[in-house]
């Protein structure tokens, strides 16, 4: 139950994470190009704490289940030279594609860190059925296969496949115990 309770928390601190990144990138760029931008939120419903700094409102509000970089004139009908709308196209289509690539270029950032922190990450046997040719061979609950049949693992989505097109029913695997 609590490891239930607590992914649902990790999920909604993931999507306010990301819809933050996405939503910053609407910001800064916007920003740059000179566009009015009345707030900047992180979460939606109720606002639990806000801030203006030179004439923007940074808030962070209830629900962690989203955001919004809201710009001057964006969804009225205003046709001063100030709102949204009144921006060249070229600006705004920069505006508008700024949040996804945003979110492309924080997910190529953590697989870099993550890869360069981690390496290829291989995961260790989780469990063994009863009865079963892996317990009979003495495969325990955290062992690390590294090859099967002299078959070098690079990533761990090889070790089914290699396990599977096995030519006979004895195998041979190096793994790392403890």
């Amino acid at each position: 139950m609590m490891s239930t309770v607590l992914s649902v928390l990790a999920a909604f601190v993931l999507i306010c994470v990301l819809v933050t990144v996405h939503e910053f990138g609407h910001y800064y760029v916007g920003k740059k190009l000179g566009f009015t931008i009345l707030e900047f939120a992180v979460g939606m419903g109720p606002v639990i704490y806000k801030k203006n700094r030179n004439g923007i409102d940074y808030s962070i509000r209830l629900l962690p289940i989203g955001g919004m970089c809201q710009f001057y004139g964006e969804d009225e009908g205003i046709a001063d030279g100030k709102s949204f709308n009144a921006h060249a196209a070229w600006k705004r289509l920069l505006v508008i594609a700024a949040g996804p690539l945003m979110n492309l270029l924080f997910a190529l950032l953590i697989s870099v860190v993550t890869l360069s922190i981690y390496g290829n990450y291989m995961p260790s046997v989780m469990e063994i059925a009863s009865e079963s040719p892996a317990e009979k061979g003495g495969l325990l609950p955290g062992d690390l296969i590294l090859s099967v049949d002299g078959r070098n693992l690079h990533d761990y989505n090889d070790a089914v496949p290699y396990i599977q097109g096995a030519e006979t029913k004895d195998l041979s695997m190096t793994v790392e115990r403890d």
